[in-house]
């Protein structure tokens, strides 16, 4: 009985081994790794398939490959000294089909772990004791990608304490650290002590002289005079990196009262990715690409976005167009360093006429905004460094109303000198008033920088000269005398160029000594 037994077992098992293997899906995975610095093939790298366990090796070419992989999702780990682990996700194999793909490593000094999301490069470090000071809170692209930012004001609602609230552009975005909302003027003082550097350079809104406009109203806010940054023209796609510092920042970061944000663009290699987001009141496109080639670098970023403030009502919406462009070289074994940034931005924030507005009221705020950094790194040590930064900044900015005015009956005048002119009378009228402004901050930074340990203590030091001239020789305020834009006051309102207002120049000396220890 038991020699009947077993062949028919064997018989049973062959048949379901048979069965599964003409019924299942399977599919190939094939690539090749590349070095980024050399784009030549990398051979001997080791290969894994997460989910299965399975390894393999590249060939002298940096060919590698896995053949009848059931159909599924998977996890790439690619391994290799000096390079770290390179994890990449979500690797679909289909019935009967070879994913390829062509993957660029790049030499890293530190065994970090990189995840490629979707072309999203996403590096983590792990710290087990941190070495600075101040209370930070790091956020990375990963982290940006999550929430589906259009720009650095939502991305900074991911720091403890702020309000959150939905992605998008319709508003003024602004930020202020270690305070809680009071109220609306308590809190663009806030924005305005609040220090934000972009690439190294400092975003400044002291040329701003945007004053009496009246695009702002209790609901919708369009310029920011006296209060921070509007952070809505800082692209969220193109950041690589936010280091928010909520506790007593460096000496270096300048003139603030409410912390510092810095923020760090994208350079170097990024793969080609187009990227298009889309809900009822907000859209937006963005192209990124970078290739390296020898020791040379660049990157090019565009955006553009468009956010309706209310789909009910046509023509009140604002636009943004984004675009930079960088270029990094290396230079002395690569001891130096030399990057070039170029940046532009466009708004358009408009208010059209609304049907049914008895005050006939139109409104835009356009503003043309570019703005050059050159920064040379120089190691002259293995510690030791010399930077050099400058950066020149223009904002054109544009501003428009147009309204009826209604008020008790005054007397007006034209005249633009001293002295005595018969007025007349007026109660209502259309007034159109245009505020133009060239709004120029020009920034330039020198600093060393080194360490050294003295017993089991670790001090790095800091010292340097920075330099701020800002200036707004724009038009300034043009309306008709005859028609003013004020509505509440007998009291005279003439047209102004920003001209006749001096620049403020701020030179600042800093030096400062950061001392760790671990206890």
């Amino acid at each position: 009985m038991n020699y009947i037994k077993q062949p028919f077992y064997i018989v049973i098992f062959t048949l379901l081994y048979l069965s599964y293997s003409f019924s299942a899906d399977f599919g190939n995975i094939a690539g090749n790794l590349k070095s980024v610095e050399s784009e030549k093939g990398l051979k001997n790298i080791v290969v894994k398939i997460s989910e299965l366990g399975l390894t393999t090796k590249t060939n002298d070419d940096g060919y590698f490959q896995f053949e009848k992989i059931p159909t599924g999702t998977y996890t790439l780990v690619f391994m290799a000294s000096g390079y770290g682990r390179t994890i990449l996700l979500n690797v679909l194999i289909s019935k009967n089909q070879t994913w390829y793909d062509v993957i660029y490593l790049q030499k890293s000094e530190k065994e970090e772990e990189k995840f490629y999301i979707g072309g999203i490069e996403v590096t983590t470090t792990k710290e087990l004791l941190p070495e600075k000071i101040s209370t930070t809170t790091i956020i990375t692209s990963g982290e940006i990608e999550h929430i589906q930012a259009s720009s650095l004001g939502d991305i900074l609602e991911l720091i403890p304490g702020q309000e959150m609230t939905n992605p998008g552009l319709e508003n003024v975005k602004q930020i202020g650290i270690r305070q809680t909302s009071t109220n609306s003027s308590a809190d663009r003082d806030a924005s305005f002590g609040t220090q934000i550097l972009v690439d190294g350079v400092p975003l400044s809104n002291n040329a701003n002289l945007q004053m009496d406009t009246k695009l702002n109203d209790a609901v919708t806010y369009r310029v920011t005079t006296n209060a921070g940054i509007d952070l809505r023209k800082v692209t969220a796609d193109n950041i690589n990196s936010i280091e928010v510092i909520r506790g007593i920042p460096s000496a270096r970061y300048g003139d603030l009262t409410g912390g510092a944000i810095i923020v760090e663009t994208k350079s170097g290699y990024t793969p080609l990715r187009f990227k298009y987001k889309y809900n009822p009141r907000n859209k937006e496109a963005n192209l990124a690409a970078g290739f390296e080639w020898k020791n040379h670098a660049i990157n090019m970023n565009l955006n553009y976005a468009k956010s309706l403030r209310d789909i009910r009502v046509n023509g009140d919406f604002y636009n943004r167009l984004n675009a930079q462009f960088n270029i990094r070289s290396y230079f002395l074994n690569k001891n130096l360093e030399w990057i070039n940034r170029f940046y532009y931005t466009q708004t358009f924030d408009e208010q059209e006429l609304i049907e049914g507005d008895i005050n006939e009221t139109e409104r835009y705020n356009r503003n043309y905004e570019g703005r050059y950094n050159t920064k040379l790194n120089y190691h002259y040590s293995d510690k030791g460094l010399i930077k050099f930064l400058f950066s020149a900044n223009l904002n054109r900015q544009n501003s428009y109303i147009k309204k009826i005015i209604s008020r008790d009956i005054g007397i007006i005048s034209s005249r633009m000198e001293e002295g005595v002119e018969e007025g007349y009378f007026v109660t209502s009228y259309i007034s159109k008033l245009w505020v133009k402004g060239h709004a120029w901050n020009i920034y330039s930074d020198l600093s060393i920088q080194n360490q050294f340990l003295t017993k089991k203590l670790l001090h790095k030091w800091y010292t340097g000269i920075t330099t701020r001239y800002e200036f707004n020789n724009g038009p300034g305020r043009e309306f008709d005398p005859r028609y003013p834009p004020r509505s509440s006051s007998n009291e005279g309102d003439r047209p102004r160029s920003y001209e006749d207002i001096p620049g403020l120049t701020q030179i600042a000396l800093f030096a400062e000594d950061e001392i760790t220890g671990h206890f």
